[in-house]
């Protein structure tokens, strides 16, 4: 069977956790099983996206932003009758206690049912080496990861305001140490995200597309019900394939398309062999970050270059969600000029008014509070707008 097989499966609407086990297992038959994925007896991290506990806001909580336990569930029920090891493993976000985020989204029950779960932070970090590494050549992560003898990368189908998709690639920058997030944020996100993934290229892919996001993902996104189980051995053709269906070319996500050129697999609709159901019986266009209505501020003027990447225009309609519902300081940033990337400055813009972003910002106009980075992390776009520091939340590192 060809390693890019994607399996499509479908559960009712509002599933039982034994329709979701039905599900995940149907979509792992029809890849053939996991005789190719793991030896018997050997180990396998299940590694899930449980970043942070959902979060509030205006009064009400956003789900969608984390994998399903009961997703992860299935799995190791797979693994174990192969029969071999499997880890729920994870390292939430960088500030976030793992433990509690397990609490707060329903996987502590998972260990209580004899399921090993694993907090990541409380396990030995270590060094691991990165030859074709094209950012890092040494990267940091967890003793458990590197012993195991595949990864399944389990991540929730959401939007995410810097990578357009978070899918089963991106989720593996959750095996990072906390002091490994903060340097990656800080360089390309995309290609760093390739180059990790040709260090711990994951086995399978189990994309949980039961609840996910759309809008401003990947935590204050809206939650959107797909009822949909999407997996591959092939880690890139699963992520397209989900890309796909959230109404995306795989071509617009930056981290896969970066996976793809580094040759850690296909993204081609032609060079994809489909199972299960059929992709135009389950897509649905999803509500593009830099779409989200609830982003917008009054009083206050935003300019976009016509080089103006998803990355910047994510970052920046997530900078004026965090200025609505997070800092809720709005009001500050009224006769605000905000300019991204080539966009031209305005004449008469007085320089403590303005903020050019991105890093295709021209040298001559890197004026006023000028915030770099290619995308730039959101937090530095609100300080910038601000013109002072403010709190940082788990979601900026």
């Amino acid at each position: 069977m060809s390693s890019s097989v994607v399996a499509i499966t479908r559960t009712s609407k509002g599933p039982s956790d034994e329709q979701v086990e039905e599900a995940v297992r149907e979509a792992i038959r029809l890849l053939g099983g996991l005789d190719d994925v793991v030896p018997e007896g050997g180990t396998v991290i299940i590694k899930p996206n449980v970043a942070a506990a959902p979060i509030h806001v205006s009064g009400k909580y956003y789900d969608g932003a984390v994998t399903s336990p009961a997703v992860c569930r299935a799995i190791a029920n797979v693994v174990r009758e192969r029969p071999a090891r499997p880890i729920i493993a994870e390292s939430s976000a960088v500030s976030v206690d793992t433990e509690k985020a397990f609490k707060a989204t329903g996987f502590l029950r998972l260990r209580e049912e004899g399921y090993e779960l694993v907090d990541l932070k409380r396990t030995k970090p270590v060094s691991v080496a990165c030859p074709q590494g094209k950012i890092f050549k040494q990267m940091t992560t967890y003793e458990p990861v590197l012993k195991a003898d595949a990864i399944i990368s389990v991540p929730v189908m959401k939007t995410h305001e810097q990578t357009e998709a978070s899918l089963g690639l991106k989720n593996l920058k959750g095996l990072y140490t906390d002091a490994m997030k903060k340097r990656a944020h800080r360089r390309q996100l995309f290609q760093q995200v390739a180059d990790w993934a040709t260090v711990v290229r994951p086995k399978m892919v189990v994309v949980d597309g039961i609840l996910g996001q759309e809008g401003l993902g990947p935590f204050w996104g809206i939650p959107i019900e797909m009822d949909l189980i999407v997996a591959g051995k092939d880690a890139v053709a699963a992520d397209a394939t989900a890309a796909r269906i959230m109404g995306y070319e795989p071509a617009e996500v930056g981290c896969l398309k970066e996976c793809a050129e580094h040759g850690l697999g296909v993204m081609g609709l032609d060079e994809i062999e489909l199972a299960g159901q059929s992709l135009e019986s389950v897509q649905r266009r999803f509500l593009r970050p830099f779409e989200d209505e609830r982003a917008r501020i009054k009083n206050f003027t935003l300019l976009w270059g016509d080089v103006t990447c998803t990355g910047c225009r994510n970052d920046v309609v997530s900078a004026l969600f965090g200025l609505r519902y997070t800092y809720k300081v709005e009001d500050e940033v009224e006769g605000l000029t905000v300019v991204v990337s080539n966009a031209e400055i305005p004449e008469g813009v007085k320089e403590d008014r303005l903020v050019t972003v991105g890093r295709c910002v021209p040298t001559r106009n890197r004026r006023g509070r000028y915030v770099p980075g290619c995308p730039p992390n959101t937090v530095r776009i609100v300080e910038a707008m601000l013109g002072r520091p403010v709190k940082r939340s788990y979601a900026s590192e």
